[in-house]
């Protein structure tokens, strides 16, 4: 396997100097938490998904990583609210699908971006329930694209609701990504405690081909196990940016 093989970009213009200095700068516009700005390897993250580049990137832990997932989200909001002539169609309402492992870290990460401005959702069963209870179809609001940044346990992933979702034109048109925290479980608990972990490989195939797969983690040994997670998720060599900082 050859996993930093260079891949083809669906959208090589936002991989230039330029668009990096774009990014940079629109972020730092709206990220006021981060004082020194975004670090080097976000915005050359944020510029290959935005590009149509999968990615899986071994991060350390605080090093940053769920900030990969909702860059170019910022970006694209930003642009949709201040178009400029060289910058081609966007998604209407454009939304991220976050597959994360753990409920806890799913509420976290929901806590994170409403502090920064994005409204987010966690899918799972006890927010389905509360939505149910109060005469709501959350997924339902997630496919009408109400909700910017939707984080999902990865046993909703066989919620026939989710079948809807991913077929509807709307939805697949506003899809900027899918991302997956914590990508390593995907092949260590698919393979026996959560075998929902393992229909993100078999999601990935059902969305659009300018959808990008943006897997992170901070534990992923080099070798079979790495192999096994790229086979899981569909990565194949040369299809994909592969980085390890960890």
């Amino acid at each position: 396997m050859v996993p930093n093989a260079t891949p083809i970009a669906r959208n090589p213009a936002w991989l230039t100097d330029e668009r990096h200095a774009l990014i940079r700068g629109i972020i730092e516009g709206r990220v006021e938490q981060w004082h020194n700005g975004p670090r080097k390897f976000q915005v050359e993250s944020w510029a290959r998904t935005l590009a149509g580049i999968s990615q899986l990137l071994v991060i350390p832990t605080g090093g940053g990583k769920t900030a990969l997932f909702y860059g170019p989200l910022l970006v694209v909001q930003h642009l949709r609210e201040q178009p400029r002539p060289e910058i081609g169609p966007l998604p209407e309402k454009p939304v991220i699908l976050i597959v994360t492992p753990l409920n806890a870290l799913g509420d976290s990460q929901v806590a994170e971006l409403e502090e920064l401005g994005i409204k987010a959702v966690s899918i799972n069963a006890e927010t389905l329930r509360a939505a149910q209870n109060e005469g709501r179809d959350l997924i339902a609001e997630v496919q009408r694209c109400e909700w910017p940044a939707s984080i999902w346990s990865p046993e909703r992933l066989t919620d026939r609701a989710l079948d809807k979702l991913v077929r509807d034109d709307k939805f697949r048109a506003n899809l900027l990504a899918l991302a997956v925290d914590e990508s390593h479980v995907v092949y260590q608990w698919g393979k026996g405690f959560r075998q929902a972990y393992r229909q993100i490989g078999l999601l990935r195939k059902r969305l659009p081909e300018h959808v990008p797969l943006i897997a992170v983690t901070a534990t992923l040994v080099p070798g079979s196990e790495q192999a096994n997670v790229c086979a899981s998720l569909g990565l194949n060599p040369g299809e994909f940016f592969f980085m390890r900082q960890s």
